[in-house]
């Protein structure tokens, strides 16, 4: 569940911070992939465990 929240989380980032004019090396869009990665991990090593 956090995982997803994480993931959506960066998307936003990412998406609210190119919609303000910021370009590809913002601060805004680093931070939004960082987080869209950590998520996407996260919910990668949550699926792949077993139960």
């Amino acid at each position: 569940m956090l995982s997803s929240v994480i993931l959506i989380l960066g998307v936003v980032i990412v998406i609210r911070t190119l919609a303000a004019g910021g370009g590809l090396a913002s601060a805004g869009v680093l931070l939004g992939v960082v987080f869209t990665a950590i998520g996407a991990a996260r919910l990668y090593l949550a699926i792949r465990r077993p139960a």
